[in-house]
Formats: C-alpha cells, sequence, structure tokens
C-alpha cells in the first residue's frame, strides 16, 4: 500500500466538502475510506469507543470494533452515493455475511477475556448530491446463531 494514500484520501475528503471534489471521481477504496471516518465519526458521537479498525483475520476483515458501553459491537460500513440502485443495507450478501461471521469469530477467540455480549451492526454511509453525508446506522443486524450471544 502507498503510505502517501491515507494522506490523499484525507485531501479528497476535504476537497470535497469544500464541492472541489466530486464522489465520482474517488476510487473504490477512497471513498471506502472516507465512508469509515465518517461512520467512526457518527458512532463516536453516538457514545461509541473504537477498539479496532480494519481488524483482519486471513483474507476476511471488519471495518470497526467498537464499544457501547458494556456491549462489544462489530461494524460493517458501507458507503453509497444517495441514487444507488441497492443499498448499504441490502449490499452484504450471504458470501459476505459469512466472511463478517468467520472474522467477528476470530476476533472473539483472539480475546484472552471471554466476552458476553456482543453485536453486529451496520453503518451505511450515503454520499449526498451537494457533496455532505449521510449516515444510517442499523443496530443488531442478524449475523450471529441466536445461540452464540
Amino acid at each position: 500500500m502507498n503510505p502517501l494514500n491515507p494522506l490523499r484520501a484525507l485531501r479528497f475528503f476535504i476537497e470535497a466538502i469544500s464541492g472541489r471534489r466530486n464522489f465520482l471521481n474517488l476510487t473504490a477504496s477512497e471513498k471506502g475510506r472516507l465512508g469509515e471516518r465518517e461512520a467512526e465519526r457518527h458512532l463516536k458521537k453516538k457514545g461509541f469507543r473504537i477498539v479496532k479498525r480494519n481488524w483482519r483475520k486471513g483474507h476476511d476483515e471488519i471495518d470497526l470494533i467498537c464499544r457501547d458501553q458494556e456491549t462489544l459491537v462489530f461494524v460493517e460500513v458501507r458507503t453509497r452515493k444517495d441514487k444507488a440502485l441497492v443499498s448499504g443495507y441490502h449490499s452484504v450478501t450471504p458470501k459476505k455475511k459469512r466472511a463478517l461471521l468467520r472474522v467477528c469469530k476470530g476476533y472473539l477467540r483472539s480475546r484472552r477475556k471471554y466476552v458476553q455480549h456482543y453485536r453486529f451492526d451496520l453503518v451505511e454511509v450515503r454520499w449526498l448530491e451537494d457533496g455532505k453525508v449521510a449516515c444510517l446506522h442499523y443496530e443488531n443486524v442478524a449475523l450471529f446463531p441466536n445461540r452464540s450471544h
């Protein structure tokens, strides 16, 4: 990965806010990175504490791992333009859900301390036509089997 990518993404984000950069001109990775930053900002405003960013287990990755009081929250971030045909919520395919379940279980196994309460959330970051963003937070999305938490 190019070490300048985070700086480049930040520059694009600043240009987008000021109206000088269009969401459509960004690369997919830049869109995703900016969406994750917006989601993180949104969750912090709601009182969440960020534990890990982009945690990987093999080829699988979870965007954010947070704490909502005593609950460990796994967060997948989906960034979309406002008029996208498929919403971020509906873009999580069964294959992606299986990958998310694997990475979440991997994180839980890697912890020394048993985590009693955990859940999976999805944050959809919508890039509006005026260059601003809106975050839709879906809490406790069905991912884990009922017996697991």
